[in-house]
Protein backbone atom coordinates (compact mmCIF):
# COMPACT_ATOMS: atom_id res chain seq x y z
CA UNK A 1 0.00 0.00 0.00
CA UNK A 2 1.08 3.51 -0.60
CA UNK A 3 -0.22 6.63 1.23
CA UNK A 4 -1.20 9.54 -0.99
CA UNK A 5 -0.09 12.52 1.36
CA UNK A 6 -0.34 16.31 0.48
CA UNK A 7 1.75 18.74 3.10
CA UNK A 8 2.28 15.95 5.53
CA UNK A 9 -1.47 15.23 5.49
CA UNK A 10 -2.81 11.93 4.63
CA UNK A 11 -5.45 12.22 1.80
CA UNK A 12 -5.41 8.61 0.60
CA UNK A 13 -4.29 5.31 -0.20
CA UNK A 14 -3.65 2.73 -3.06
CA UNK A 15 -2.24 -0.77 -3.37
CA UNK A 16 -0.53 -2.07 -6.44
CA UNK A 17 -0.47 -5.84 -7.17
CA UNK A 18 1.31 -8.01 -8.57
CA UNK A 19 0.01 -8.79 -13.02
CA UNK A 20 0.95 -12.45 -12.76
CA UNK A 21 -2.48 -13.48 -13.21
CA UNK A 22 -3.40 -10.81 -16.04
CA UNK A 23 -1.40 -12.28 -19.30
CA UNK A 24 0.68 -8.88 -19.90
CA UNK A 25 3.28 -8.41 -17.76
CA UNK A 26 3.92 -4.36 -18.74
CA UNK A 27 0.49 -3.87 -16.71
CA UNK A 28 0.36 -4.10 -13.22
CA UNK A 29 -3.28 -4.27 -11.36
CA UNK A 30 -4.40 -1.64 -9.14
CA UNK A 31 -6.12 -3.61 -5.78
CA UNK A 32 -7.34 -1.10 -4.22
CA UNK A 33 -7.54 2.88 -4.21
CA UNK A 34 -9.29 5.15 -1.30
CA UNK A 35 -9.27 8.91 -0.07
CA UNK A 36 -9.97 9.25 3.64
CA UNK A 37 -13.23 10.37 5.09
CA UNK A 38 -14.91 12.69 6.18
CA UNK A 39 -13.51 15.46 4.46
CA UNK A 40 -14.24 19.10 3.51
CA UNK A 41 -12.68 18.45 0.35
CA UNK A 42 -14.61 17.22 -3.02
CA UNK A 43 -13.01 14.73 -5.27
CA UNK A 44 -9.96 13.66 -3.09
CA UNK A 45 -10.61 9.75 -4.53
CA UNK A 46 -9.68 11.75 -8.01
CA UNK A 47 -6.34 13.11 -6.03
CA UNK A 48 -5.28 9.35 -5.33
CA UNK A 49 -6.01 8.53 -8.71
CA UNK A 50 -3.77 11.22 -9.98
CA UNK A 51 -1.11 10.09 -7.23
CA UNK A 52 -1.15 6.43 -8.52
CA UNK A 53 -1.19 7.49 -12.30
CA UNK A 54 2.43 9.40 -11.69
CA UNK A 55 5.55 8.71 -12.48
CA UNK A 56 6.72 8.37 -8.91
CA UNK A 57 3.93 5.39 -7.92
CA UNK A 58 5.16 4.21 -11.86
CA UNK A 59 8.69 3.26 -10.68
CA UNK A 60 7.26 2.05 -7.26
CA UNK A 61 5.37 -0.48 -9.14
CA UNK A 62 8.36 -1.30 -11.57
CA UNK A 63 10.11 -1.74 -8.50
CA UNK A 64 7.92 -4.23 -7.14
CA UNK A 65 7.62 -6.25 -10.19
CA UNK A 66 11.41 -5.70 -10.84
CA UNK A 67 10.51 -5.18 -14.89
CA UNK A 68 9.32 -2.07 -17.06
CA UNK A 69 5.24 -1.10 -16.17
CA UNK A 70 3.13 0.79 -19.02
CA UNK A 71 -0.42 0.42 -17.32
CA UNK A 72 -2.73 0.21 -14.85
CA UNK A 73 -5.77 -1.90 -14.56
CA UNK A 74 -8.59 -1.82 -11.50
CA UNK A 75 -11.64 -2.72 -11.92
CA UNK A 76 -15.00 -0.97 -9.89
CA UNK A 77 -18.00 -2.32 -8.50
CA UNK A 78 -21.03 -0.64 -9.23
CA UNK A 79 -24.96 0.52 -9.51
CA UNK A 80 -23.97 2.87 -12.54
CA UNK A 81 -22.60 1.34 -16.23
CA UNK A 82 -19.41 3.89 -15.19
CA UNK A 83 -17.83 4.89 -12.26
CA UNK A 84 -17.31 8.69 -11.78
CA UNK A 85 -14.09 7.99 -10.16
CA UNK A 86 -12.50 6.40 -12.44
CA UNK A 87 -13.96 8.93 -15.62
CA UNK A 88 -11.62 10.99 -17.31
CA UNK A 89 -8.37 9.65 -15.67
CA UNK A 90 -9.10 6.12 -17.14
CA UNK A 91 -10.44 4.25 -20.17
CA UNK A 92 -13.09 1.23 -19.35
CA UNK A 93 -11.77 -1.91 -20.78
CA UNK A 94 -14.89 -3.92 -20.24
CA UNK A 95 -17.98 -4.16 -18.23
CA UNK A 96 -20.04 -6.98 -17.10
CA UNK A 97 -23.73 -6.53 -15.66
CA UNK A 98 -24.89 -9.12 -12.77
CA UNK A 99 -28.38 -10.28 -12.62
CA UNK A 100 -28.58 -9.54 -9.03
CA UNK A 101 -30.56 -11.64 -6.28
CA UNK A 102 -33.53 -9.83 -4.82
CA UNK A 103 -33.20 -10.45 -1.75
CA UNK A 104 -29.29 -8.75 -1.71
CA UNK A 105 -30.72 -6.17 -3.44
CA UNK A 106 -32.28 -4.45 -0.44
CA UNK A 107 -29.04 -4.53 1.79
CA UNK A 108 -26.92 -2.90 -1.12
CA UNK A 109 -24.08 -6.15 -0.62
CA UNK A 110 -24.19 -7.06 -3.88
CA UNK A 111 -23.31 -4.33 -7.34
CA UNK A 112 -24.75 -4.60 -10.82
CA UNK A 113 -21.52 -3.39 -12.41
CA UNK A 114 -18.37 -5.23 -12.54
CA UNK A 115 -16.23 -2.42 -14.85
CA UNK A 116 -12.67 -3.27 -15.34
CA UNK A 117 -10.34 0.04 -16.58
CA UNK A 118 -7.17 0.70 -17.69
CA UNK A 119 -5.21 4.07 -17.99
CA UNK A 120 -1.39 4.42 -19.13
CA UNK A 121 0.96 4.70 -16.17
CA UNK A 122 3.51 7.69 -15.49
CA UNK A 123 1.53 10.19 -17.07
CA UNK A 124 2.96 12.95 -15.04
CA UNK A 125 4.97 13.67 -11.87
CA UNK A 126 3.12 14.41 -8.45
CA UNK A 127 3.77 17.34 -8.00
CA UNK A 128 1.98 17.95 -12.07
CA UNK A 129 -0.49 15.62 -10.59
CA UNK A 130 -1.54 17.89 -7.96
CA UNK A 131 -1.88 21.18 -9.97
CA UNK A 132 -4.02 19.26 -12.37
CA UNK A 133 -6.23 18.11 -9.93
CA UNK A 134 -6.12 21.81 -7.91
CA UNK A 135 -7.02 23.55 -11.02
CA UNK A 136 -10.24 20.74 -12.13
CA UNK A 137 -11.27 20.35 -8.60
CA UNK A 138 -10.32 22.13 -5.78
CA UNK A 139 -10.92 25.97 -5.18
CA UNK A 140 -9.80 25.83 -1.93
CA UNK A 141 -6.61 23.12 -1.27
Amino acid sequence: PVAVLVDGYMVGVFAFNPPSSYGDSAVIYMLSDFAVAPTDYRRLSKLVLIAALSKEAKLLGERMVNHRVRQLFTTAFSDNPVSMKYRGLFEVYNRTEKVIDPDKALDHSEKKYQINYVSDAGQWTLAEGLKLWHRKHSKTF
